[in-house]
Formats: C-alpha cells, sequence, structure tokens
C-alpha cells in the first residue's frame, strides 16, 4: 500500500483548511444571504458529484465481478469516475463546506456536528483513496 499518497492527501486536506481558516480571519465579514445561498449550492452539488461518483464505481464493481471479458472497460470507466468526479466532489465538498463554517455563525469547532461530518469526509477521502484508488491505478 503507498502510504505517500495517504499522508501526502491528508497534508492537502490540512492545508486546504488552514488556508481557508485565515482567509476567514483576515476576511471577518460575515456572507451575505445570496452569497450564503451560492456556496451552499455550490455545496450540494459537490456533494451530489461526489457520493454520485462513488455509488457508480460499486455499481460498475458489480457488474464487473461477473464478466471477465468486460474487466478492462470496467475498470477504464471506474477510474474516470475515480478522477473526475470522486477526487473533485471531495475536495469541493471539504473547500465549500469549510467556507461555509468558517464564514458563518456556525464556526467549525462550535458545534460537534460539523466536527464530525468533517472528520467523517476527510477520513473517506482517505480510505477511499487508500481502498479504492490503490486498485484503479495497478
Amino acid at each position: 500500500m503507498n502510504y505517500q499518497v495517504i499522508i501526502g492527501t491528508a497534508v492537502v486536506l490540512a492545508a486546504i483548511i488552514g488556508i481557508l481558516k485565515l482567509f476567514s480571519l483576515v476576511f471577518k465579514k460575515s456572507h451575505t444571504a445570496k452569497a450564503r445561498r451560492v456556496w451552499l449550492v455550490l455545496h450540494v452539488i459537490a456533494a451530489i458529484v461526489y457520493v454520485g461518483g462513488m455509488i457508480a464505481q460499486i455499481w460498475l464493481h458489480y457488474f464487473a465481478d461477473g464478466d471477465p471479458a468486460n474487466y478492462g472497460f470496467y475498470y477504464k470507466l471506474m477510474n474516470l469516475f475515480y478522477h473526475y468526479m470522486i477526487i473533485p466532489g471531495a475536495f469541493s465538498c471539504v473547500i465549500t463546506g469549510t467556507w461555509l463554517a468558517v464564514r458563518s455563525g456556525w464556526g467549525l469547532t462550535k458545534h460537534r456536528w460539523i466536527i464530525w461530518k468533517w472528520l467523517g469526509n476527510c477520513c473517506g477521502i482517505l480510505l477511499w483513496i487508500m481502498l479504492v484508488g490503490q486498485t484503479l491505478s495497478r
């Protein structure tokens, strides 16, 4: 297992959070209602892309198990979902969710559910990269 990818991803996630927290300290003004709605829509779209890509990958893996002749096709398609839906959607969720948290009255650490949601998302990203990403890169 390639731990450099996992450590690199964790460092990128920590850097994103640090940069967004720094921006929130510099720009203390809160969101307007319209800006908050735009960020919330972007966050929901990112979550749909992220979860949709994971569901599509699971679905393709289910169908790839039955027919050895089509493994190449299914795994190429799964690789496309991984690189163009899951990874961008996951990092977009982290970025938009953190930005919404630090720029609103919620804060990043004020409520436990925000902390658990953020930790769950980061752990999900790391596990998906560790388990699925390494399998597809072979």
